[in-house]
């Protein structure tokens, strides 16, 4: 049988209208059945059914348990008396002064007919009875005491019972605080449940009480579970930025800190839009999301920008340049095309920005081109001067015919030979030229034989390869004037593959 089919002494006595006690001494006697579950007396639920359906049985009279008795020469007792509940026609509680006073009633009642004898006998009788009667209080006393000893204990069993309760649902729910939040909360904790434990009963349902538990501490709580959903949020916005963004160490990187800075504005700005009201944990994680997707698309977009500009100015640099460039107008040229592509708008094209940067070159190319006009002007004034001086030497010569025949013969050898160089050096440039060579010297550069790169290295060293191949190239045309331009080119290369170490040492 389960403890809930069983009630307390004191809840059958309210249902009987008798006191505790009775309902004690009668389980004493037997008469009602009852048991001791943990130091405590109770009465099974049937039992108690069948007292109130049948009536409570009285307690029978007995010489410890009753006051004496008055001599049976008493007086009946009127009808108006009220009954005491211990069975006994009693005018007020029983006392000796009572007593005294009901015995010199009786004797000046019966005064004319008691001798002196019965008068002595009624006194004795008397004294027995009031013997009699305090022994019975006596007893009477030890009973309550007994029976209040009985109830303290009772009630210090249930005080320590609901004490142990109290005391474990206070632990387990100061151990469902999260661990961060334990040093900043457990204060809290234990005093709002103390409150809500002190209002109820342990008989209560265990699902019950675990309830409003969870809901005291959910309660104070929420400001902390709402600061982690943020950060939750925060994090997912920051674990979803591409793998090439993030930092491959425990320390985080710097696009690291600025996904968590973006996440936290945006949902700061979420919430004040909403009024201050607290988000959801999946609206923060959107708008976390959505910020850190916002920064790392404007990022590629600048860095694609920036990826065009830098190869717009490598093909600018490679075939925009004009020929025929001193090495400070080049590299004004350089700065030009930088300048002219870095001052674009961001988002412009490819196409765009080759046009402006060919744009700058043009008074770059008229000024190679005014260039190249005044030396051929120079040229060609050299040669008019030169065929006057000719003309004058022609001259001189017939009139210095016979004398100067043997000076004539050596001067036209030489001239000859000047003749032959000249066409050998005309032959020579048109093989050994800056603009020829560089074109070798990039395709080495290319092949990887060189370690340069970059179009300055490669023309100042195809400009010292002609200072050296040229005289060799001059000689070798003087010994053999007409060489095929196989033969010439071979040449070339063989001079380049000689002369090369010398010329990139430093």
């Amino acid at each position: 049988m389960s403890a809930e089919q069983y009630v307390r002494v004191g809840q059958v006595a309210d249902a009987l209208h008798l006191s505790p006690y009775q309902i004690r001494k009668l389980c004493d006697l037997r008469l009602i059945e009852s048991v001791v579950i943990q130091g405590q007396r109770s009465i099974p639920m049937a039992e108690l059914r069948r007292l109130e359906s049948e009536g409570a049985p009285l307690i029978p009279r007995m010489v410890d348990d009753q006051p004496p008795q008055l001599p049976s020469r008493r007086r009946p007792v009127p009808a108006n008396l009220t009954r005491h509940r211990n069975g006994h026609d009693l005018l007020a509680p029983p006392s000796n002064d009572l007593v005294s006073s009901s015995e010199r009633k009786l004797m000046s009642e019966d005064q004319r007919v008691i001798t002196a004898n019965e008068a002595e006998t009624s006194r004795n009788l008397a004294q027995k009875w009031a013997a009699e009667w305090d022994l019975w209080q006596i007893k009477h006393k030890f009973h309550e005491q007994d029976r209040k000893q009985a109830d303290e204990s009772v009630e210090r069993q249930r005080s320590e019972r609901c004490r142990e309760w109290t005391k474990a649902w206070i632990k387990r729910a100061i151990d469902s605080i999260p661990k961060g939040a334990r040093d900043e909360y457990e204060p809290a904790v234990y005093e709002q449940v103390k409150k809500q434990l002190a209002i109820m009963d342990p008989a209560d349902e265990e699902d019950v009480v675990r309830g409003v538990i969870e809901a005291t501490v959910k309660k104070i709580l929420k400001d902390w579970y709402w600061a982690e959903d943020a950060l939750s949020a925060i994090r997912a916005g920051r674990d979803s930025l591409p793998w090439r963004l993030k930092s491959c160490t425990s320390e985080p990187s710097e696009w690291d800190r600025k996904a968590v800075e973006a996440a936290a504005s945006a949902i700061d700005k979420g919430v004040a839009k909403a009024g201050g009201v607290r988000l959801a944990f999946e609206e923060m994680r959107r708008i976390a999301v959505a910020a850190v997707a916002d920064i790392v698309a404007r990022h590629e977009a600048e860095e694609n920008d920036a990826e065009t500009r830098r190869q717009v100015k490598g093909y600018a640099r490679a075939f925009s340049l004009p020929w025929g460039l001193t090495r400070d107008e080049h590299q004004r040229a350089v700065e030009a095309i930088e300048e002219a592509v870095d001052s674009l708008p961001r988002g412009m094209s490819e196409a765009d920005m080759k046009a402006a940067a060919d744009a700058r070159m043009k008074p770059f190319r008229q000024m190679v081109a005014q260039r190249k006009e005044q030396q051929h002007l120079e040229k060609e004034q050299q040669r008019l001067e030169g065929e006057k001086r000719d003309r004058e030497e022609a001259a001189a010569r017939r009139k210095r015919d016979a004398e100067e025949a043997t000076a004539r013969q050596r001067r036209e050898a030489d001239e000859e030979q000047a003749r032959k160089r000249s066409a050998a050096e005309r032959r020579a440039d048109s093989f050994a030229d800056v603009s020829a060579l560089y074109y070798v010297v990039a395709e080495l550069d290319r092949k990887g034989d060189l370690d340069h790169g970059s179009f300055d290295e490669n023309w100042a060293l195809a400009q010292r390869l002609v200072e050296r191949i040229r005289p060799a190239l001059v000689d070798l045309l003087l010994a053999n004037p007409q060489p095929s331009d196989d033969k010439m080119k071979r040449q070339v290369e063989q001079l380049v593959d000689r002369h090369l170490n010398a010329c990139l040492a430093p």
